[in-house]
């Protein structure tokens, strides 16, 4: 019997990757706020199944998310084992993320060619800061994963000339549309630049577009809008008393509120509000948290353009798409810096961005691995291993807290700890079953926290058997202080800024958990 080599090396490839997903699912904690978006999905489900009979409340702010998404992964939970049901969470999320990807590759196809996508595919999922935030960040995944989809459905809408497979990709783009406001209306911002092509492609360049009669184009847009509206305000019971005018309300009220979010970042080694973070935030932490075999790659991409061109000439629009993959990428940080956004947390408000990053990265690897015999490309590749093999080290080293990824340029250029690494305290799953291994549990324990959710802590002491304790104000006397690196500030009137650990640096470490000679998360000792 004949082995396909090929497919059996796709299979074992799989197997590897899927064990790998699966050992960082289980491993990983709880993120800080999605113990919040769990319990979210959870009420609002009963809310539907009881149709609307069960006593809904909101949870901190989240009346200004919709909900849609919450509700469904609360749903696929309920099939999963009790035992596993806050890992369950992380496997649906990682799904729906990874499918993100999937739909990304389906364009880049269509754009180019099967290798290049199938290239793309490989480093995207290996990307380490969208990898890290797959199974943990219920909100930015999910809104790649919908933008990337609608970004599909809209080229295969354009290339498309059959009227009734026309209003079936408008009624997919409408449920992908739906799924992106469900988690929060401000998804809309990311389709700026799909919008745009849209426009150019239907008035100026009509570089792909098949013909399309105005009034079919109205009925897509009214089945898009009708599908995407209904699946925005069913898992929503804040706008039920008034569907019309009450989303409306809501995302108006998100927008100014400043109980929302973070009040203080550390980046960089220096402390700022929210509100005034400098313009070159985004920028900095793209270029500190990618690869730098990808960014290498991506500049590389530019300087031999032309010989790239020439080796891809049979790629139909090859500078059409060039472009709009570099329009996709950049015009919403240029957005972002120009209306001065606030934005915190890195990158992970762009998290949808990382992906796009890597299409040129993938172009260029394409053409490299295909002209190996010219000897300009073979130099190039020794000086290009080094920075491959340095990145998987690091990928490796860092498991399973792949998103606190910081590339070689922060070992040699900055002091450790720059930035806030682990801002989600995802280590504490990991700190407690140390702190459990290491103290007697006969007494009561006073403890501390600074940047971590206090639901957690109470959650991870609870089953690691911890049940002798309570948790304490940080300006008390306490036994224990549990830590992360957030930034903090004593008071808005002395404005007294620091994070966790230059607070309490004078302080005995008791236990930590160290990644790459970086700590994530210790506990201290008073």
């Amino acid at each position: 019997m004949k082995v396909n080599r090929s497919k059996l090396f796709y299979l074992i490839s799989f197997i590897l990757f899927l064990t790998f997903s699966i050992f960082c699912i289980i491993s990983i904690g709880i993120s800080y706020d999605q113990i919040f978006h769990i319990e979210n999905g959870e009420r609002r489900l009963k809310y539907l199944l009881s149709f609307g009979r069960y006593d809904y409340y909101d949870i901190l702010h989240l009346r200004y998310y919709p909900g849609l998404y919450d509700t469904i992964s609360a749903f696929f939970a309920t099939f999963f084992p009790r035992k596993f049901y806050y890992e369950s969470f992380h496997l649906i999320n990682f799904l729906f993320g990874l499918i993100g990807i999937i739909g990304l590759k389906k364009i880049i196809k269509i754009f180019f060619n099967k290798n290049i996508s199938k290239i793309f595919f490989i480093i995207s999922i290996f990307s380490p800061i969208f990898f890290g935030h797959l199974s943990i960040n219920p909100k930015d995944t999910i809104i790649a994963t919908s933008n990337f989809w609608i970004m599909y459905y809209v080229i295969k809408y354009l290339k498309c000339n059959n009227n009734f497979v026309r209003t079936n990709i408008a009624v997919k783009i409408g449920l992908f549309l739906g799924l992106g406001i469900g988690v929060r209306i401000i998804f809309l911002g990311t389709l700026i630049p799909i919008l745009l092509f849209l426009f150019a492609e239907i008035f100026i360049f009509k570089k792909i577009i098949k013909e399309i009669s105005v009034k079919n184009f109205i009925k897509h847009i009214f089945v898009v809008f009708i599908i995407s509206y209904t699946l925005l305000i069913l898992c929503w019971p804040n706008v039920h008393n008034n569907i019309i005018t009450e989303p409306f309300k809501l995302f108006s009220e998100s927008l100014s509120d400043s109980s929302q979010g973070v009040q203080l970042s550390y980046f960089f080694g220096e402390f700022y509000l929210t509100e005034n973070t400098p313009w070159y935030y985004l920028i900095i932490n793209f270029i500190f948290k990618t690869p730098v075999f990808l960014l290498v790659t991506f500049i590389l991409f530019f300087v031999f353009f032309n010989k790239v061109k020439l080796y891809f000439n049979n790629i139909t629009n090859f500078n059409y798409n060039i472009y709009y993959s570099l329009i996709f990428f950049f015009l919403p940080m240029i957005i972002s810096i120009f209306l001065g956004l606030k934005i915190h947390d890195g990158i992970r408000y762009f998290l949808y961005l990382v992906p796009l990053f890597n299409i040129l990265p993938a172009i260029y690897i394409c053409y490299l691995m295909n002209n190996l015999n010219k000897y300009y490309n073979k130099i190039i590749i020794i000086f290009l291993i080094p920075t491959l093999l340095t990145f998987l080290i690091k990928f490796i080293s860092i498991t399973p807290y792949h998103y606190t990824y910081l590339n070689i340029f922060n070992d040699l250029f900055l002091k450790k700890n720059y930035f806030e690494n682990d801002y989600w305290g995802v280590s504490l799953k990991e700190l407690i079953k140390k702190f459990s291994d290491n103290i007697e549990n006969n007494n009561s324990i006073k403890i501390a926290y600074c940047g971590v959710n206090p639901i957690n802590i109470k959650y991870y002491l609870r089953k690691n058997d911890i049940k002798n304790f309570v948790l304490v104000d940080l300006d008390s006397e306490f036994d224990y202080a549990i830590l992360i690196n957030r930034a903090i500030y004593k008071d808005k009137i002395d404005k007294i800024y620091n994070t966790c650990f230059s607070k309490f640096k004078n302080n005995q470490t008791f236990l930590s958990v160290n990644k790459n000679n970086n700590v994530l998360s210790k506990i201290i000792k008073y």
